[in-house]
């Protein structure tokens, strides 16, 4: 038998054919249906790609999968991106999948971008129709699936953070009809002036997942909101147009719930703030009544009282000329008469002298007596401002302290330690740091670990992501 050609040996060849498709196929985009899809215990995943020519084994390793926002299924149709491996053991080669997406992807994100065209030339995007979202309402409505992780988030940011009433209606937030359900519970929280705020939401999804946000019915019903409403679609790296459309966009529904709810200790703060302003005013308050009545009782009281004394020794004086005259104009009439009935002009003087006396005595009697009433109605005020004040402000003060005992239960039970008795660890590298990643320590590694009682030195001998 005559041979002619170059002589490889199996592993040499393999490692040839390996180095060829590595270095050929880096960064490429593979569609097919999902076949044998095999979740592994590690949190890896092994399925095949096929089509009717052809199949490939596909692999998408625990840190990728971990971000994708769905599950493959067999029969799924999908696009997957990623580089070839080969697996020189057993000479068969792979894709490995750094992110899967479902086929047809681009004409939906086609059809998404030209409804919001649609309706930002409509002006439903515009800025200044947005309305003002309420920093600290008494009710906050919640539009969203009854059994979702989002829910959950909004309840326990807002009970940590709020004394908020929350009225959930519940929603399908996926799926067909999900975005006629979303539009009706729209309806019906304006219809009933259920809240003062809305916040419509989900978790993370695939973009179909999330399509029902985008519908034009759900669009149509936040633009005609009487009540502000607060997108909340997802996480951060998500959208829908629902996000365009609301009053204000949050990047996840915990972080609506922060946006509608101020922070306790700020709250205690602002007490603690407004009971110091209380006291200070009060008792500048208390000082001017003090004063006043000090005043009012020597230079103000003198000068009143000399005043109307003054004021009735003028009256007094204007009468006596007054009275003389019309007595002796009348005199000099009646003179003829006066004789023959034996009386005197000097006794009829002073009958008028004496009824004028008696004026001036009421007048000073009155003015006395208002002086007396207006000085009783001054203790009666600086009574009040020195029994009552105080207890108001030692109301409020209690308030504020009972406030902050709440506070400080619920900060001590999110504490370090409360984390530690139940079970977990902190785990600090040779310099004290904190580890958050396996991949940032190295087999040979020292580590300190720290339990809820005492800690422990370890070494690293191999670490996984």
């Amino acid at each position: 038998m005559q041979q002619s050609g170059v002589r490889y040996t199996v592993g040499a060849l393999t490692n040839l054919i390996r180095d060829s498709l590595e270095t050929s196929f880096q960064g490429i985009t593979v569609e097919g249906e999902v076949s044998g899809f095999r979740p592994a215990s590690s949190g890896h995943w092994y399925f095949s790609l096929k089509d009717g020519d052809a199949l490939i084994g596909a692999v998408m390793w625990r840190s990728a999968a971990s971000r994708l926002g769905f599950r493959p299924e067999d029969g799924m149709k999908v696009e997957v991106f990623g580089s070839i491996n080969v697996y020189p053991p057993r000479g068969t080669y792979q894709i490995v999948c750094s992110s899967i997406r479902r086929a047809g992807i681009g004409d939906i994100l086609a059809a998404l971008e030209e409804r919001k065209r649609h309706y930002a030339a409509l002006g439903y995007f515009d800025p200044g129709r947005k309305k003002p979202i309420p920093a600290n309402p008494s009710r906050i409505c919640v539009i969203t699936s009854p059994t979702g992780a989002a829910l959950q988030d909004i309840l326990n940011v807002t009970k940590r953070r709020s004394n908020a009433d929350i009225v959930v209606l519940p929603s399908a937030v996926q799926g067909e009809g999900a975005d006629r359900t979303l539009a009706s519970r729209i309806r019906e929280a304006n219809r009933r002036r259920m809240a003062d705020v809305i916040i419509i939401g989900r978790g993370g999804g695939s973009i179909e997942d999330l399509l029902p946000f985008s519908s034009p019915l759900v669009i149509e019903e936040i633009y005609r909101s009487r009540i502000p409403v607060i997108s909340a679609v997802g996480h951060e790296v998500d959208w829908a147009l629902s996000d365009y459309v609301a009053d204000l966009r949050a990047p996840t529904p915990s972080a609506a719930a922060e946006l509608v709810s101020r922070d306790k200790a700020q709250l205690l703060e602002t007490i603690m703030s407004l009971k110091q302003r209380l006291q200070k005013d009060v008792r500048s308050r208390l000082q001017d009544a003090k004063m006043a009545l000090s005043k009012a009782g020597s230079d103000s009281l003198r000068y009143i009282v000399e005043n109307k004394i003054s004021r009735a020794r003028m009256d007094l004086e204007n009468f006596k000329n007054t009275s003389l005259n019309k007595v002796k104009e009348r005199l000099w009439k009646v003179s003829g008469a006066a004789r023959g009935f034996g009386i005197k002009a000097d006794g009829l003087v002073r009958e008028r002298l004496h009824e004028a006396s008696g004026r001036v005595k009421s007048i000073m009697d009155s003015s006395l007596s208002f002086l007396k009433d207006t000085l009783r109605r001054a203790a009666l005020k600086v009574e009040w401002f020195e029994t009552t004040c105080p207890h108001l402000v030692e109301l409020s003060m209690r308030d504020a302290r009972a406030r902050l005992k709440v506070s400080r239960i619920g900060i001590e039970a999110s504490g370090p330690r409360k984390i530690l008795d139940r079970g977990f660890s902190i785990v600090r590298g040779k310099a004290g740091n904190v580890v958050k990643a396996a991949s940032a320590l190295k087999p040979g590694e020292r580590l300190s670990v720290t339990f809820a009682k005492g800690c422990a030195d370890v070494v690293v001998t191999e670490t996984e992501e």
